[in-house]
């Protein structure tokens, strides 16, 4: 039996709602196992939908068509300081530390240069005051400090990068008709910066 035909077989032994899981975060799979899934829906005859979401969620965005999207979103206005455009991606870290608490942040978000060296400021500060009190701390805040110091002096070191994630993680909503990319982009600056004490509380 070939590896195409072991995949079907699973994917028949999934109960429905299995399937739709799967339909719903495609980007995970390969490009043959994509394809099995939707003759499984088509099989199941499960609401069509799910395949255009599919479609839609694993066509990548390439060349001149990405260059363009990146180009749209470093046009938007930043939603920290609601006045600024010309976004790019930025890295963010800090530490702060007491006894056997501590959080190690890292996280990025898409914000204009002005709101990006005042959060890294920000960071450098807390984590120059905040970050040795815990073994941990101690251990890990001069590598910490240094590497703030690094994306103050090469703010755009990991822009592209930052922006071509959030391009992969909501390709289907992007090609979604009058998608709201504004609100998009600000659902994952939330959800990153959301996301700074969370890991290590």
């Amino acid at each position: 039996m070939s590896k195409s035909e072991n995949i079907l077989v699973d994917y028949k032994l999934f109960d429905d709602n299995t399937i739709i899981d799967l339909a719903q975060n495609p980007r995970t799979l390969r490009p043959e196992c994509v394809e099995l899934l939707i003759q499984e829906i088509k099989n199941r005859k499960l609401d069509y939908e799910l395949i255009n979401w599919i479609q839609k969620d694993t066509k990548i965005f390439e060349n001149r068509e990405k260059e363009e999207l990146i180009n749209n979103i470093q046009s938007l206005i930043c939603f920290k300081c609601k006045t600024q455009n010309n976004l790019n991606g930025y890295k963010f870290m800090s530490i702060i530390s007491f006894l056997i608490f501590h959080s190690d942040e890292e996280y990025d978000l898409i914000i204009c240069s002005s709101c990006a060296k005042k959060i890294r400021i920000r960071n450098l500060f807390l984590t120059i005051l905040f970050g040795w009190w815990s073994i941990f701390g101690f251990i890990k805040t001069p590598f910490a400090i240094f590497n703030i110091l690094l994306t103050i002096i090469k703010p755009l070191k990991n822009n592209y990068e930052i922006i071509c994630t959030f391009i992969d993680i909501n390709t289907g909503k992007l090609r979604t008709k009058n998608i709201n990319l504004e609100k998009l982009l600000k659902e994952f600056n939330d959800e990153n910066e959301g996301n700074e004490y969370e890991e290590n509380e």
